[in-house]
């Protein structure tokens, strides 16, 4: 049997100590890391998506309330308009 020095020690723990470290690195980015990436990117995602369909609703309501004041506007100056022709014009007296 091979004598054990300290040099085969030394490289058995610093070889173990890499890998080690690359197995520790591994687990916590597939158990922490990444998934807390995950999630906090749906969050976001999620945020955005309410935040845009609350503002396109605003906006929805926004433009059917304009388009109500301006057929209102459109009545009344066509309102006015006809009385205005009508007040020009003679009248004829049966």
């Amino acid at each position: 049997m091979a004598q054990i020095t300290s040099d085969v020690i030394t490289q058995v723990i610093s070889s173990l100590g890499v890998v080690g470290a690359l197995v520790w690195y591994l687990y916590f980015n597939t158990t922490k890391t990444i998934p807390e990436l995950v999630k906090q990117h749906s969050d976001t995602m999620e945020r955005i998506s309410n935040n845009f369909t609350t503002n396109l609703k605003e906006e929805r309501e926004q433009r059917k309330s304009e388009l109500e004041l301006l057929k209102v506007w459109i009545k009344t100056e066509a309102s006015c308009k006809f009385r205005e022709t009508n007040y020009h014009q003679p009248t004829e007296k049966p």
